[in-house]
């Protein structure tokens, strides 16, 4: 049955390589980038850097606020800010902006921990790391380019496993196929590094791919997932205190917030925004797959501190599981430093399968073009010639 298939999935693994190759290479290379993209975005701008590593005292969440409000325009709306996971690493605050022109550009600001100087304040996608961002999930397209990406991934997942069929080897075959080894003619070379790269890696990437298209295509997964289990949505309360004197502060919200969740480590805090605005604090809590980006939050009142709300990973459903892996796995976070280094590096493999899948190719193709120019210049061969039959003339007499 899959010799018959075999002329098949290799035509759709050639054709889909040559139409979606390029795309698979650039989203490969900046997934590989955006890996460690905080990292970059320092390595890039050292003037984001603290000065010097945290003292280990309690930052006061209340100033830091109080000094992104402080900031031109640094009122007209709430504030995220994102508490540093290392003692290297800046606080980092973004503040939504309406911009009829953009989908998703924040005002981006970076404080230093121990001053609270301002080291950096500049919009989402003009700057290094978040074009790249914006190249790797929408094809700096927007919306549009969310939608291209996202179809991509399932052609790439498509691709990969029309490959991986192809490759599959018959039971006394295993050992030789999965030899980490490389024959070194030409015309077998490229493909053993081609296949064997496969092999290895190519599951991998392939669950790269699927979580890639999910995370670009929310809305084409949602309803097969709604077949087993329907996601949960967030609430979103609002402020109800009927006296409105003093607003507590980012400080109190957290004490508060970590009440709730005792064992929970703060994420992010979230200031309200008009009259009836609320805290949002993110933490998380152990056992969550995303350190940066948890789903464990509180809402509280800026008004009177009453809880209005919370939501943890224990409250979850079966989609709601299925979502929350999508991005620790996507960028290796589930898997701490190992698991990013290794997405890191499996963000090369487009590039190696496409230029190895270039040149075998072209071998393929020239050996056949001389096996046709061999038959159409084979010389025909003379039949051999007859005997010459001697005759006579005359009459006979």
């Amino acid at each position: 049955m899959r010799g018959r298939l075999r002329p098949w999935l290799a035509a759709v693994h050639r054709w889909l390589g040559i139409a979606v190759g390029l795309p698979f290479v650039l989203l490969g290379l900046t997934g590989s980038v955006l890996v460690f993209y905080i990292e970059l975005d320092q390595w890039l701008n050292p003037v984001i850097r603290p000065e010097r590593p945290s003292s280990g005292s309690a930052v006061s969440w209340a100033q830091v606020v109080a000094r992104l409000q402080a900031l031109p325009g640094g009122q007209l709306r709430g504030w995220r800010v994102e508490v540093p996971l290392t003692d290297t690493r800046p606080i980092m605050a973004r503040q939504l902006r309406d911009l009829p022109d953009r989908r998703f550009s924040p005002r981006m600001v970076t404080l230093d921990p121990q001053t609270l100087a301002v080291t950096s304040d500049r919009l989402w996608g003009e700057f290094a790391a978040t074009f790249i961002y914006d190249l790797h999930y929408s094809l700096a397209m927007g919306p549009l380019g969310q939608q291209v990406v996202g179809w991509i991934g399932w052609v790439n997942l498509l691709l990969l496993l029309a490959g991986f069929a192809l490759w599959w080897p018959s039971g006394r075959r295993w050992p030789r196929a999965l030899r980490p080894s490389l024959r070194l003619r030409r015309h077998v070379f490229w493909y053993d590094l081609h296949t064997k790269a496969g092999a290895y890696v190519g599951l991998f990437v392939a669950a790269l791919a699927f979580t890639g298209a999910v995370l670009a295509l929310p809305q084409v997964v949602a309803p097969v997932l709604a077949i087993v289990s329907s996601p949960q949505k967030l609430p979103t309360p609002m402020a109800r205190a009927t006296v409105r004197d003093r607003m507590i502060d980012a400080d109190r919200a957290v004490a508060i917030a970590s009440e709730v969740f005792p064992q929970a480590r703060l994420r992010w805090i979230e200031t309200p925004h008009g009259p009836d605005g609320v805290y949002r604090i993110r933490l998380h809590t152990p056992g969550e797959p995303s350190l940066r980006f948890p789903r464990t939050y509180v809402w509280i009142d800026p008004w009177s501190g009453e809880v209005l709300a919370q939501h943890s990973p224990a409250q979850h459903t079966g989609a709601d599981t299925f979502l929350a892996w999508q991005h620790p796995l996507h960028n290796g976070e589930a898997f701490g430093l190992p698991g990013r280094i290794l997405v890191c590096c499996l963000g090369l493999m487009p590039l190696l399968w496409l230029l190895s899948g270039l040149v075998r190719w072209r071998f393929t193709v020239r050996a056949r073009r001389r096996a046709a120019q061999r038959t159409t210049h084979r010389p025909v061969h003379a039949l051999p010639a007859l005997p010459r039959v001697e005759t006579s003339s005359g009459d006979g007499t």
